[in-house]
């Protein structure tokens, strides 16, 4: 399911990025509900209900160029061994967000050292 949604919002990001930015939360925020085929749906919907013609999206809609893209920004994160979304690569260590906080006592306990200041220089984040 991520592949196609990653594909549409592709379409979208190129029709207006604020567009692909709405897609993204509408996924997200349906994503313990919908299905692969709900998704091809949704996305024809989501397309209709925004200025976006069936016929424009299906020009798009998981053709060679858009995938080709998607398997590329896939073939980058592999690289930097991202294996969950998100992923954060700080400092060359890659850091998944898992709950419970751990992303931030990495960052403490990485960059914090006792008695120092949180207003020091930030680490280099790659999201």
């Amino acid at each position: 399911m991520a592949f196609r949604a990653a594909a549409a919002g592709r379409c979208f990001f190129e029709k207006d990025p604020a567009l692909f930015l709405r897609w993204k939360s509408s996924v997200y925020n349906r994503q313990e509900t919908l299905t692969v085929s709900d998704l091809d749906m949704f996305a024809v919907d989501f397309a209709a209900a925004n200025g976006v013609s069936e016929a424009q999206l299906k020009g798009c809609y998981l053709q060679e160029a858009s995938s080709r893209k998607i398997l590329s920004d896939l073939t980058e994160g592999f690289a930097i061994r991202v294996r969950a979304t998100p992923t954060y690569v700080i400092d060359g260590v890659a850091v998944s967000w898992y709950s419970d906080n751990l992303m931030e006592d990495y960052l403490r306990q990485t960059y914090m050292k006792p008695g120092s200041s949180s207003k020091g220089a930030a680490p280099a984040v790659k999201k």
